[in-house]
C-alpha cells in the first residue's frame, strides 16, 4: 500500500524545472496510476540544506492489495549551478598580532562555518556565525580547541556558507601552512 492509503502502483515521476526559483517547490513528485501524488522530495537533506549536485537514486517499493510487490528505481540527476555566495575569499597572516585572518564577502548567508583540520583529519578549531550579510572575518590565533598552540605544518580549512534565500550550501576547501 502506498503512503496516504492508495492501493495503486507507482506510475510516474515528475521533476520541477527549477525548484530553487519556484519558492521551495518539490524537485520530485511521485504519482500512483490514478495520478495522485503520494510522495515528494524538496531537494534538501535531513538537515534542511539543499543537496549538492550528483546522481541520486529514488527507490520505491509498493505492494498492491493482492500482495504483488513492485519496485521502481529511478535515477535523479541534480545539477547544482550554485549561487556563488562566497566572493572575495582570502586568508592571510595577521602579521605582528600572530594568527591568520580568514575572510570573504557574502550576499546573505544563513550561516558561515569554518573548520580547521590537521593532515591526519583531526579537528583543530572551528568558527561559526549566524545571519551574515556583507563581509565576514574570523581571526584564528593558531590555538586548538583545547587552547594549545597548533604545531607547524599544513592544515585543511573547510569553509561553508549557507545561502539564505536558496538554502544552497557552498563549500570551499583551502590549505593553510603554519611556519
Amino acid at each position: 500500500m502506498l503512503p496516504g492509503g492508495s492501493d495503486l502502483i507507482v506510475h510516474s515521476f515528475t521533476y520541477s524545472s527549477n525548484p530553487f526559483t519556484d519558492n521551495g517547490s518539490n524537485i520530485l513528485n511521485i504519482y500512483d496510476s490514478n495520478g495522485h501524488s503520494f510522495a515528494q522530495w524538496d531537494g534538501k537533506n535531513t538537515g534542511g540544506s539543499v543537496v549538492p549536485g550528483g546522481v541520486y537514486f529514488v527507490h520505491v517499493v509498493t505492494t498492491d492489495p493482492s500482495g504483488n510487490t513492485y519496485v521502481v528505481d529511478q535515477p535523479l540527476d541534480i545539477i547544482s549551478v550554485g549561487v556563488n555566495s562566497m566572493q572575495g575569499f582570502f586568508m592571510h597572516d595577521n602579521g605582528r598580532n600572530g594568527g591568520y585572518i580568514i575572510q570573504a564577502q557574502v550576499a546573505t548567508a544563513e550561516w558561515v562555518k569554518i573548520r580547521i583540520y590537521n593532515l591526519a583529519g583531526e579537528y583543530v578549531k572551528g568558527f561559526t556565525a549566524d545571519a551574515v550579510s556583507g563581509q565576514f572575518s574570523f581571526n584564528w590565533n593558531e590555538r586548538t580547541t583545547s587552547g594549545a598552540m597548533a604545531a607547524c605544518g599544513i592544515y585543511v580549512v573547510v569553509i561553508e556558507v549557507k545561502d539564505g534565500p536558496t538554502g544552497y550550501v557552498e563549500r570551499r576547501i583551502e590549505k593553510l601552512y603554519i611556519k
